[in-house]
């Protein structure tokens, strides 16, 4: 079976042809003219890559029904055939059988010719410079193009390119690759990048691409999924293990191991699952894809077919995650190892049909990122000279109602942290955890990793003298533009008085017209001012007292003017 499949694969490789139809072969004879040099242009190609060009066989330029076509085909100067005792000679005729199956051959496996090959190859190109093409000059015939990578430890690649007349080929990816994405606080998006508050459970996602035409060449076909969290990032299992367009693979399919960051296998099972690196493997893919008619995705840009596995599991963010800031930053902030939490993920794969080597993909990278929101207090003005303390903040999640009024959800609570700074605490203990954050001297208060979302800022404890409470302040974070090739993100932070039980929404929004909330990006300033504060509308209302005044003061003149009256009559 298996010299049978070799035997089909190099001859469906002969037809894999760039986008271009194999057309019928002329006959000796039938208008054949002797081969003569071509230009052969590779366009797009990979820049730092080198390009081998080997000649598997050699033809005249002939003509059959009309258009151009390959005759007396001879075996070229590089293949040497899959069977050792078996090695064609150069300049030999190509059997017709051969040739038949050329022509009623579909997609093929030119990487089964890789292990047909001799000798040096016919030509070389590259390496490639970005935004160049290569060109190199061959004699009519067929030519295998095997991209080199830059490096020793690329993964090897190759296509199938028929020679005519002058030809121009575009590259395509043949590489197994591998993306890691993370989802953001919409279930349904996954993005290179995204914010989360500390606590808050999301998924990462894994997908493997193994070309179809890489499977063919191959009896067993084993991947290996590694991944590896920064300290601020938890693993929180639910793990799940996909092919798309086919069958999740059962938990005992695949196995799971906790390793140090080498990915050496660990002893025993770390007690903490922050920052842990670990492999998921499946030994033999082809145990839950089937032998054929394998479930394939279709690549839109290269119309290219892969089998696709899709791994999930859950994370959150811990209390040692790293705050980045606001994010706020004009231009956009870039993520890093020092302002956010990275997660890198790799695949290891089946590299070669007929040993145990493998290869890997470059890795990928993840940030997830968490933002502080600070606060300054004033009293009566904004100034140095006017900090207050003494004022209680507490940070509420924010749920929206009936005619879009926004009301107070669960109250947040923060801990500190290795560092000394409170951030977010979603965990059961009561020890050092509050809802509320007291302002010092310096008038500061700050609330560390906060992901988008809607919260309401309330000041729950107003400071001794005299002072108002301030109306609450409604902030909507969302995660704005963002690069995946730069990891860069730009935050937004909207900010916007709303009423309480001691500011009605109409003054709030009075507030919002007159003396908007202060404050850059995520920075908060709050002021704080002496006397009582009268609505001007709602409640009982200033026109109340009003209009009580000016009773009292109409009925002491009609009482003073009857008394003088009645003085006057005694």
């Amino acid at each position: 079976m298996k010299s049978m499949k070799k035997f089909l694969a190099l001859a469906l490789a002969l037809a894999l042809c760039f986008a271009m139809a194999i057309p019928a072969m002329a006959t000796e004879g039938e208008n054949v003219a002797a081969a003569k040099t071509q230009t052969l242009t590779l366009e797009n190609p990979t820049p730092g890559h080198t390009y081998s060009v080997y000649q598997i066989f050699t033809g005249d330029v002939g003509e059959k029904d009309g258009k151009d076509a390959l005759a007396n085909i001879k075996y070229g100067v590089n293949f040497g055939g899959f069977d050792a005792d078996a090695l064609q000679s150069v300049g030999t005729a190509v059997d017709s059988s051969v040739t038949d199956a050329i022509l009623g051959a579909g997609e093929g496996f030119a990487n089964d010719l890789l292990r047909a090959l001799r000798g040096d190859a016919y030509q070389t190109m590259g390496p490639a410079e970005d935004g160049s093409s290569l060109t190199v000059e061959v004699e009519t015939g067929y030519y295998l193009i095997v991209d080199n990578g830059s490096d020793a430890d690329d993964t090897v690649s190759a296509l199938m390119v028929q020679i005519i007349g002058d030809t121009s080929v575009k590259t395509k990816t043949t590489d197994t690759t591998m993306d890691k994405t993370v989802q953001t606080v919409n279930p349904d998006e996954f993005t290179d990048d995204a914010g989360h508050t500390i606590g808050e459970v999301f998924q990462f996602k894994l997908e493997a691409k193994i070309p179809v035409a890489q499977l063919s060449s191959f009896d067993e076909y084993m991947i290996r999924f590694k991944d590896t969290m920064s300290d601020g990032l938890t693993y929180a299992g639910n793990m799940k293990v996909e092919v798309v367009n086919g069958d999740v693979i059962p938990a005992d399919g695949y196995k799971f191991q906790y390793t140090d960051e080498e990915y050496k296998a660990l002893d025993v099972e770390p007690e903490s699952k922050a920052g842990v690196s670990f492999t998921v493997e499946i030994e033999n893919l082809f145990e839950f894809i089937g032998e054929k008619e394998w479930p394939t995705v279709t690549d839109e840009e290269t119309d290219l077919e892969y089998v696709k596995v899709v791994l999930t599991y859950d994370a959150y963010l811990n209390e040692n995650a790293i705050v980045m800031g606001s994010g706020t930053e004009e231009g956009g902030t870039d993520l890093t190892d020092d302002n956010a939490n990275k997660n890198k993920g790799s695949l290891d794969f089946t590299r070669n049909p007929d040993d145990e080597g493998t290869g890997s993909t470059t890795p990928d990278e993840s940030y997830v990122f968490t933002l502080k929101i600070d606060g300054t207090k004033y009293k009566d003005e904004i100034g140095e000279n006017n900090l207050l303390a003494g004022a209680g903040f507490t940070l509420y999640y924010a749920t929206q109602g009936e005619g879009d009024k926004w009301t107070k959800g669960e109250a947040i609570k923060f801990k500190a942290n290795d560092k000394g700074e409170l951030a977010v605490y979603t965990g059961n203990e009561t020890e050092g955890v509050t809802k509320e954050i007291k302002t010092g001297t310096d008038g500061k208060f700050v609330f560390n990793g906060l992901g988008p979302g809607n919260y309401i800022l309330s000041e729950t404890t107003v400071p001794e003298g005299g002072y108002n409470r301030s109306a609450d302040i409604l902030i909507t974070v969302t995660e704005g533009e963002k690069n995946p090739t730069t990891h860069t993100i730009t935050c937004i932070v909207d900010k916007k008085y709303i009423g309480n039980e001691d500011v009605t929404d109409e003054d709030a929004d009075k507030l919002n017209n007159d003396a908007p909330v202060v404050g850059d990006g995520a920075a908060i300033q709050v002021v704080n001012k002496t006397g009582t504060l009268l609505p001007s509308t709602g409640g009982i209302g200033t026109t109340i007292f009003y209009a009580v005044g000016a009773a009292l003061v109409v009925g002491a003149g009609i009482l003073l003017f009857v008394k003088k009256r009645m003085g006057s009559k005694g």
